[in-house]
């Protein structure tokens, strides 16, 4: 998936596995300032039918204001150029934790459970992140 942010912020917590933060405390924020595109049949698949624990992995990128309220073909048409320089760049994917884990179902108004607070809490779905042999966590965006 892709996630277009005008906010670095919100892309630092979704980094951070800030679950809670991002998408309750700042739900208002991420409605106005971030945009979740998917693509690829397993994700679309698992959209059919969601259920907690549904992942996507995303391509973070962030943008200018203007472009979130550009008509969607213009969105679609930067985002398709700066993923493919993304993509591009020698080392950018060459591993899986250079995708950020984005819990799809935790995004705003995705489903009817956004709009309880305690949803967030579910630590099985919105998990912590990787820590590193140190304990510390690891980032993986």
């Amino acid at each position: 998936m892709i996630v277009a942010s005008s906010d670095g912020g919100l892309l630092t917590l979704l980094r951070g596995f800030r679950w809670k933060e991002l998408f309750w405390d700042n739900r208002e924020r991420v409605r106005e300032r971030m945009r979740f595109y998917l693509f690829g049949h397993a994700l679309y698949e698992k959209a059919l039918a969601p259920f907690p624990g549904v992942t996507g992995r995303g391509i973070l990128l962030e943008v200018e204001p203007g472009l979130l309220r550009a008509p969607l073909a213009e969105q679609l048409d930067e985002l398709d150029a700066r993923v493919a320089a993304h993509i591009a760049a020698p080392g950018s994917l060459s591993a899986t934790q250079k995708l950020a884990p984005v819990p799809i179902l935790g995004v705003p108004g995705w489903c009817a459970e956004t709009e309880q607070k305690d949803f967030y809490d579910d630590a099985e779905y919105f998990r912590p992140g990787r820590r590193t042999k140190g304990g510390r966590q690891k980032d993986e965006g």
